[in-house]
């Protein structure tokens, strides 16, 4: 199981670009499943990588 990740402290980090470039692959393509064909994982994975985001930006 991974670790939690941290609270956005205001700097950005890789972790932080890569979970806000999905956010806006997501966004440009419309939705979820627009955006897996494009991204190339699974619904799962992109719902679990933006609930990381949502966790860190609180």
């Amino acid at each position: 199981m991974s670790r939690p990740s941290a609270p956005f402290s205001g700097n950005l980090g890789d972790v932080d670009l890569r979970l806000l470039r999905l956010f806006a692959t997501v966004a440009e393509a419309g939705g979820f499943t627009a955006a897996e064909a494009e991204l190339q994982v699974g619904l799962s994975t992109i719902s679990k990588q933006l609930k990381a985001l949502e966790t860190r930006l609180g």
